[in-house]
């Protein structure tokens, strides 16, 4: 967090990014892609019934067998990502991830038609406010994660105290809840 505030307040010095500085910012990047990572917006997508036998990389598969592709169990494949529930924005430089391997907005023909500006939004709102604002999980925070129709999100929202950013950064106090099951979380 000290690492991108400092990033971020020494670019942009409180003021929201333009779309030219985004691309100066890869902390930020890093941070909004690892935390899509762990918990994707939407955490299955693609849901399709065969119309007859086929083949899907080694598996034969019949015909009505029921295929879903889930961000949130791509994003989870130790295969993919080394230490799948570590939140490591490091993860992200240098590395391109593939079309099939990163998947928060989907793939292909079908991918969100909102992604480019969900995209700039996100970066643009969290530059924003982690250079004003500090948020702190209140003690005994829990977050317990709820699936609404195909998006993720906290069941009863977050629990936080704001106060104006005056770049103190310690320890947050412990979370709760079964966020701790998609994310490793001090305890």
């Amino acid at each position: 967090l000290a690492d991108l505030h400092d990033e971020l307040s020494g670019l942009l010095r409180g003021e929201a990014p333009t779309v030219e500085q985004l691309g100066q910012l890869p902390l930020l990047d890093a941070v909004v892609k690892e935390s899509m990572r762990l918990v994707p917006p939407t955490y299955m997508m693609f849901l399709r019934r065969a119309r007859g036998p086929f083949e899907l990389g080694p598996y034969a598969l019949p015909e009505g067998a029921m295929v879903v592709l889930s961000p949130l169990i791509n994003h989870h494949m130790a295969e993919i990502w080394p230490e799948p529930e570590r939140f490591a924005p490091a993860r992200w430089s240098g590395r391109t991830a593939t079309p099939c391997d990163f998947v928060p907005f989907g793939v292909g023909p079908r991918m969100c038609l909102g992604t480019a500006f969900a995209e700039q939004e996100i970066r643009v709102v969290l530059a924003l406010i982690v250079q004003r604002f500090a948020l702190v999980p209140r003690a005994g925070c829990r977050v317990d994660v709820a699936a609404r129709g195909i998006t993720l999100g906290p069941r009863r929202g977050v629990p936080v105290a704001v106060s104006r950013q005056a770049r103190r950064f310690g320890a947050p106090a412990p979370v709760a809840g079964s966020i701790r099951e998609l994310v490793e979380l001090p305890s």
